[in-house]
């Protein structure tokens, strides 16, 4: 835990309460600003969002585990008797996004010296009342996050915008103090954007069967390019009426076809009272291209579709990071990449900022050299990485496991047993390449205590065998290739054993890093490529013959081939420079495509991979402005590990020997590779 000065002001602003009422999801706020406030700090679980004086002012907090909360501390600039709203909702269902766990609303106002003038559980400065107004009832939003927000304002048209007053026309409730509240944590991670307001346009386009109940009252709209943000409407109903607006992240045939995001149920429905007249933002962020507006019954007057963003702080950025070497596509690719970082980075490194909104590792690897490229800083992986080591245990069937994706409530006790080795090798990495924190000392316990749980898998000839959970590497076909031993994650094992090993100056792990480098080579290895697995027969393991690109990578990316050998030279040849074979399974986007352009950048290709990240990318690039979870729009349209393409870009247009990009130099292959 870094360490920081206490003041008088910490321990005032500590010593105030936190509240809630009973079993309530949600509830809203309000106050007025009081004479020599300069600050608002704000503490809350599970969501909260803060108006000043009818405008969102802002929206947090950046997440914690189970037991911890993170503070924000928002700057006040308007007069003494500004209203002041606070809306809060409790998670109502176990989701990726953001734990389940009792709510709570925890602030205080500060004038310049740090003394409190007013908090919650003083019973005077703030006035909580209930919010009828959603249908906490609904369907979920995907099976990672929570509900659909339904609306019904028709029973209370005046209390539709009780933000814009401190005393709006809802029913009061006694707000309980709650005297145990989580640890109190530093937030690190900037505040996102919360200033720039997007337009729709409306499009002419076929109305998918979908809407059909109300097709003849239905508009699309469309944003231009993907953005992440709460959708914000003007609605003027006529004789009342029953509106529903579903989105995707992109336009299919000319459309917006909700049907394509299978997994999601990506719509917003509102009940209005006849002659009512609202503005509605919607308390969760989604990510989006186009719209479809539909009227179910009545009617009603959209005056104004926008979209509030909802993303990293681009002025953060440092100057000067796109490398003026870059071709017009290539500037399309970079920006799309930067884009992607921005809208998956709100609080911690997400792996997309609509289906999930999850803290994945493996995707924190990349996202986190993305940050440290583009702003010189760690702060998002600070508190990325903080979260994983906080806890004393996790919610897994196996207490040596570690999340895939934290903090999020787990109720399927699901774990991928490979991606513990992402979090030990950024963690190593940052140490080696990166400022910030070093958590190196704190997560060696875990890391101990993961390799010991391993060691239950281990077979006689050392390697890992037959893992417990969800074995995954990437999205292809080489996810069939599980049986037995598993070379790509032997490989990560090896890797993460090297790293440690070095890291701690211990002779025995290194040891065992060089002796399964061995052992991989000597069975994987074919003379021409690696394969995948090795099945064990009559007690002897034996290549099983599938062999995949992503294998290949892997070898590569953990240094698993000798260096300078001859024949892993020709065989980083064949890999890099001409066609896979027939018998190889395809890399997919995640993570192959990235892992390739990693080892051509090092493998001294430049211009191969300026050349295939046009060729691959572009397409994706100018459809939404982001970067994709696969090469087709089946998934995510926007994913955080894509984002280091970024990096990738800069360093081979500049040329630069190992710029932004790990453990290795960026160099030309030969001089024909630059006109490849």
């Amino acid at each position: 835990m870094e360490k920081q000065q206490r003041t008088t002001a910490d321990s005032e602003w500590e010593a105030t309460p936190g509240v809630w009422h009973g079993t309530e999801v949600e509830l809203g706020f309000t106050a007025r600003l009081p004479e020599g406030a300069v600050e608002l700090r704000i503490a809350a679980a599970s969501i909260y969002r803060l108006y000043l004086n009818g405008i969102v002012t802002a929206y947090g907090p950046a997440r914690a585990p189970l037991g911890f909360a993170r503070v924000d501390r928002i700057p006040l600039n308007a007069p003494p008797g500004t209203p002041v709203a606070v809306e809060v909702a409790g998670c109502a269902t176990e989701n990726f996004c953001r734990p389940k766990q009792q709510p709570f609303l925890k602030a205080a106002f500060l004038d310049r010296n740090g003394t409190v003038l007013g908090s919650t559980g003083d019973g005077k400065t703030f006035r909580a009342c209930r919010l009828p107004f959603r249908n906490w009832k609904a369907v979920k939003l995907t099976r990672q996050r929570d509900l659909v927000e339904e609306y019904d304002f028709s029973g209370n048209p005046a209390g539709a915008e009780w933000f814009r007053s401190s005393d709006p026309p809802l029913e009061e409730v006694e707000a309980l103090p709650l005297p145990h509240l989580p640890r109190l944590l530093t937030r690190r991670a900037p505040a996102p954007v919360l200033s720039t307001v997007r337009t729709a346009e409306r499009i002419d386009a076929p109305i998918p069967d979908v809407l059909a109940d109300g097709a003849e009252k239905t508009e699309i709209y469309d944003f231009g390019k993907l953005h992440t943000g709460f959708l914000m409407l003007e609605l003027e109903s006529g004789e009342g009426c029953d509106l529903r607006i579903v989105w995707d992240e992109l336009l299919v045939g000319g459309t917006c076809d909700p049907r394509r995001a299978f997994w999601a149920n990506n719509f917003l429905r509102i009940r209005m009272a006849a002659g009512q007249k609202i503005e509605l933002e919607s308390f969760e962020p989604y990510a989006l291209r186009c719209a479809a507006v539909s009227v179910l019954s009545g009617s009603v007057r959209l005056k104004r579709f926008r979209l509030r963003e909802y993303a990293f702080d681009s002025s953060l950025f440092l100057p000067g990071r796109e490398n003026g070497g870059l071709s017009a596509e290539e500037k399309t690719v970079y920006a799309a990449a930067c884009e992607t970082f921005r809208q998956n980075t709100a609080d911690v490194f997400m792996d997309c900022p609509g289906r999930e909104r999850a803290a994945w590792l493996c995707d924190s690897y990349f996202m986190a050299e993305t940050e440290f490229f583009l702003t010189g800083r760690t702060d998002v992986e600070d508190d990325f990485l903080e979260n994983f080591i906080l806890p004393a245990s996790y919610p897994l069937p196996e207490d040596w496991m570690i999340p895939m994706c934290f903090p999020a409530d787990n109720p399927r006790g699901s774990f991928l047993p490979q991606w513990p080795f992402w979090l030990f090798l950024e963690i190593f990495e940052k140490k080696k390449q990166r400022n910030g924190m070093d958590f190196t000392a704190r997560i060696r316990p875990r890391l101990l205590r993961y390799l010991e749980g391993c060691e239950k898998f281990r077979g006689p000839e050392g390697f890992l065998e037959n893992l417990p959970g969800w074995n995954f590497i990437e999205w292809s076909d080489a996810g069939n290739f599980f049986q037995d031993v598993h070379f790509p994650t032997n490989m990560l094992y090896m890797k993460c054993l090297r790293e440690a090993g070095e890291c701690y100056s211990d002779d025995s792990l290194l040891a065992r890093a060089e002796t399964l480098r061995k052992k991989i080579l000597d069975l994987s290895f074919d003379g021409e490529w690696f394969h995948d697995n090795a099945v064990r027969r009559d007690g002897v393991l034996q290549r099983s013959g599938n062999i995949s690109e992503i294998g290949q990578y892997y070898a590569d990316f953990c240094g698993v081939p000798t260096p300078g050998a001859e024949k892993f030279e020709r065989w980083k040849s064949r890999l890099l420079e001409e066609k896979i074979p027939e018998k190889m399974v395809p890399a997919a986007m995640f993570i192959g495509l990235v892992l390739r352009f990693r080892s051509l950048l090092l493998g001294g290709r430049a211009g191969r991979f300026r050349k295939e990240c046009v060729e691959r990318l572009l397409p994706m690039a100018r459809k939404t402005g982001t970067l994709w979870e696969k090469e087709d729009p089946s998934a995510s349209c926007c994913h955080g590990f894509a984002s280091v393409v970024a990096v990738y870009l800069d360093a081979a247009a500049g040329a630069v020997p190992g710029r932004g990009v790990r453990s290795g130099r960026v160099e030309e292959h030969s001089p024909a590779a630059v006109s490849e």
